[in-house]
Parts: structure tokens; C-alpha cells; sequence
């Protein structure tokens, strides 16, 4: 390859490179707007989630409010009733009970636990240990009274909280009981009839932090955890938001609590994070798909161009048919060999040499054998000359080897060498076998040759002599030497 030919390929190749930089740099701004997009988008769905847990928490706190103030007026009413018919006690039960579907069942119980009147008329167990009637029996007057969760002692499927408040006024208190026992599932059903898509738990709990409503409570056992709801309860502000991770299974629930303080009630709401992230999480995934496959090309691509460049530099600085340096490399690297020498004050010997009658081997047997010849050449050059010794092939058939710390007479040693190995092969074309010889010169930095410029011109005039006094020879070069040269070729 020409020097311009390789410096105009060595141009095309650095635009290449620099529109392969521009195109990273415009695509990884693309793609890190994308992330910070796709990763804004995230914040803004968690935020939304929040204000929606927060707006479901304080409508399930209303609503339960509606229905226990349904159940307190009808408790009311009930006592005003039995002060005025004590004997049709059980008729006004079962007509209030008709109204409230969330009524499992109401009693008139008297102080010592025992069931006087009901909604029903199944026979009742005596209740007289449970909190709703021990509440009313010791100290001052209480209003009313609401248990937490309990299963019911005459129907073990139901579920219920209890109502309960002494009969007659705090003036003048009465010994009955009044108890109103709410249906759990009932109250849910009723509760949450409103539509509210993807939200995983909805419940109440009461001030200790066990379930009051709610299925399927998997945050129950999460909140129980250190008495966690029980905290919120007794710590927590009136409403607030919360992350609780489920021990179950490890997801997160964006959580939204609300206090119904004259109940003893903590309306809560749950979203659970990874369901509500699932779109997000396709997103992103395909964003980090576009990234890993723009990261996997632009890799592919830079490869593919040092390698490119590489290739350029073999063909810039390597002999395509020898693999050995070129002109071109010879001359950068043997700078460096000579400031070298000249820093270590070492000998630098140059030996020149040149394929005798090269010409008429390519006439007589073609130029694929020739290129034989130049290829074994190179050979027997790596094979006998040391790791250190600069090698190039300079010319058609012309090659030069530079050797550091080496005198004239160290190198005429390997050039008598390499000369006889060379005359000694013998190559073979069809039925043909033949032998080559070598003319060599040798120059030394310093001892006449002052520059490099002037060790080349002095070592190729040392093997022109080589040429002109019978080839198949080595000589080193001498002032003497080069005048003889000049003679010759005005002779010629």
C-alpha cells in the first residue's frame, strides 16, 4: 500500500471513528432520557397509589361510621322501646334485627350473664366472662362499649364484633344489657360495595391490631409483627401512609391508614407494589433491552473497528506477502534503535541485502516462484537473526536488518550465515531443482555512518560492491569501499 493510499485510509477510518463516538453519544443521551423518563414515570405511579390509598382509607373510615352509628341508633331506639314495652322485648329485636343485614343477632342480657330476651329463639350460653358485659358491670357508666373480633358462642361460622351498653340513661343507669353482634362478613360485603381495581386488602382493625374486617388480611400478620398496628393505634398520627412488607411471600404493600377514634377502628388500605409495577417493570425492561442491545452493538462496532484499525496498521507497517515491517516501519522504528544507541553509547550495525539474479528467476520460472524465494528468504532472516534485530523488507528483493549492540564484525557473522543457509537451499519447480545466492553490505552507526539516513546509503553501497565483485558475498562498508563503488558505476 502507497503512503497516500494508506493515509487516505487511515482518514476514511477516523470519520468512521468519529461518527461511531456521535452516534454513541446522541443514542446514550437518548436512552439515559429514556431511563430518567421511564424512572420519573415510577414516582409518579407510587405517588398516585399513595393519594388513592389514602382516598379509599378515609372512605372505608366513613362508611364504617355510617353503619355503626346504624347500629348505635338502632341500639337507642331499642332501649327507649324496652323501657316502654319490657314484655315485647323480644318482637323489637327481631324487627330491628330485619332492618340491619349486618345484625347477626341482639340481646337483653342481665348482670349475671344470662340472656333474658333475643332476636332469635335459640337458647344462648351464659356470656358473663366476655369484655362487653365485664365493661359495664364494673366502674363508671359507659355509653356504649365495641369489642374487638370473636367467634360467636352459639355459631361457630360466624365472625362478629359486639355492641354493647348498659339499658336506661347514665342518670339513671339500668341493670340489663343491651348487645348488638355485627356479622363480620356482612359488614364487609356491605362495606366495601363500591368497585375499587387493584387494591389487594381493604380492612379495619381494632386498637390492639388484630383483624376486625377484611380479607384476605395478609397484612394483618404483617402489622402484628412487634405490634406494629397496635403502634399506629396508640403512636401513629390520625392518618397516614406506611410500606409493610408481607413475611409471607416478602412483597410490599403501599398502605394507607385511617383513625376512627370514637370506634377504636383503623381503616386500611393496601396496594401491593410489585402488582401495581407491573407495567412499569415491562417498560423498563424493555428499556434496559434497547440499552443492553445499543451497549452489545456499539461494542460489536467498536470491535470491529480496532480490529479495521488494526488491519490498517499490518497494512501500513507489514509486508503483505512476508509478514515482515515494511519501508515505512523500518524507517519510524529505527529512530527509536538509534536514539537507543546513541543514549547507551552501543554499537548499531545495519546489514543491507539483495536476491542475486532475481529478475531471472522470475523470467524462468514465474513470479509465484519468486515469491517463494522471497518467502524462504524471510524465513531463514527470523530463524537465524535475534528477537532484538529489526527485519524489513525494503524493496522487491531487497531486505535490511538492523542490529543493536552489534559491531561490523558481529554482524558480518550472521550475514555469512544467513548467506550460506540461503545458498545451501535448494528450491524445486515441476522437474526443476535450483539454488539462489544473496549479496550483502554492512554498515556501522558511528564508526563512518553519522546519521541513518546515512548507515541505509552506506550499507547499500557496501552490498553494491558485494554485486559488482562476484556476488554470494558480505561487505563492510569503508570510505575506501564507497569510492570504489562510485568508480563502478561510472564505469557502467
Amino acid at each position: 500500500m502507497g503512503v497516500e493510499a494508506m493515509v487516505s485510509y487511515r482518514t476514511r477510518n477516523n470519520i468512521r471513528y468519529l461518527l461511531l463516538v456521535l452516534c454513541f453519544l446522541v443514542a446514550t443521551t437518548v436512552l439515559a432520557m429514556m431511563f430518567y423518563f421511564v424512572w420519573s414515570e415510577q414516582s409518579t405511579i407510587l405517588d398516585k397509589a399513595y393519594r388513592r390509598a389514602e382516598f379509599v382509607a378515609e372512605m372505608v373510615a366513613k362508611q364504617t361510621e355510617k353503619s355503626f352509628e346504624k347500629v348505635f341508633e338502632s341500639l337507642e331506639g331499642i332501649n327507649k322501646l324496652i323501657e316502654l314495652k319490657p314484655a315485647q322485648a323480644h318482637e323489637i329485636f327481631f324487627e330491628y334485627k330485619q332492618r340491619l343485614p349486618e345484625l347477626a343477632e341482639l340481646f337483653l342480657i342481665d348482670t349475671d350473664g344470662n340472656v333474658v330476651s333475643s332476636s332469635s329463639d335459640r337458647s344462648f350460653p351464659n356470656v358473663l366472662n366476655h369484655d362487653y358485659i365485664q365493661i359495664h358491670l364494673h366502674g363508671s357508666y359507659i355509653p356504649y362499649f365495641i369489642s374487638g373480633p370473636a367467634v360467636s358462642d352459639f355459631d361457630p361460622d360466624i365472625h362478629f364484633i359486639a355492641l354493647s351498653r348498659r339499658t336506661g340513661t347514665a342518670d339513671n343507669p339500668l341493670s340489663n344489657i343491651l348487645v348488638a353482634y355485627i356479622d363480620i362478613e356482612k359488614l364487609y360485603e356491605h362495606l366495601f360495595t363500591f368497585e375499587l381495581p387493584g387494591f389487594n386488602e381493604i380492612l379495619l382493625l381494632s386498637a390492639n391490631g388484630k383483624l376486625a374486617v377484611g380479607y384476605p388480611a395478609k397484612m394483618v400478620e404483617a402489622l402484628s409483627k412487634e405490634d406494629q398496628g397496635k403502634a399506629l393505634w396508640n403512636e401513629g398520627e390520625p392518618k397516614g401512609l406506611l410500606e409493610i412488607t408481607l413475611p409471607s411471600t416478602s412483597n410490599v404493600m403501599m398502605t394507607a391508614y385511617k383513625k376512627i377514634p370514637h370506634l377504636n377502628l383503623l381503616a386500611v388500605a393496601g396496594i401491593e407494589k410489585e402488582a401495581l409495577l407491573g407495567t412499569w417493570f415491562r417498560k423498563f425492561d424493555y428499556v434496559l433491552l434497547v440499552a443492553v442491545s445499543w451497549i452489545g452493538l456499539v461494542l460489536f462496532l467498536t470491535i470491529l473497528l480496532f480490529k479495521t484499525q488494526k488491519e490498517l496498521a499490518q497494512l501500513a507497517m507489514l509486508d503483505p506477502l512476508t509478514k515482515l515491517p515494511n519501508r515505512l516501519y523500518f524507517s519510524e522504528a529505527s529512530g527509536m534503535l538509534l536514539a537507543k544507541a546513541k543514549r547507551d553509547k552501543s554499537p548499531l550495525s545495519m546489514v543491507m541485502l539483495d536476491i542475486d539474479y532475481f529478475k531471472k528467476i522470475n523470467d524462468t520460472f514465474g513470479h509465484s516462484e519468486g515469491d517463494n524465494v522471497i518467502c524462504a528468504l524471510a524465513a531463514m532472516m527470523r530463524k537465524i537473526c535475534r528477537k532484538s534485530d529489526l527485519l524489513a523488507r525494503v524493496g522487491g528483493e531487497e531486505f535490511c536488518i538492523l542490529m543493536p549492540d552489534t559491531d561490523s564484525t558481529g554482524a558480518k557473522t550472521v550475514a555469512e550465515r544467513l548467506r550460506k543457509n540461503v545458498a545451501e537451499q535448494v528450491f524445486c519447480h515441476s522437474d526443476t531443482d535450483f539454488q539462489v545466492t544473496i549479496s550483502l553490505g554492512i554498515a556501522e552507526y558511528g564508526s563512518v555512518s553519522s546519521n541513518m539516513q546515512v548507515l541505509f546509503a552506506d550499507s547499500d553501497v557496501a552490498m553494491y560492491y558485494s554485486k559488482h565483485h562476484g556476488r554470494n558475498q558480505t561487505s563492510i562498508y569503508s570510505p575506501g569501499l564507497k569510492k570504489s563503488a562510485i568508480e563502478i558505476q561510472t564505469e557502467a
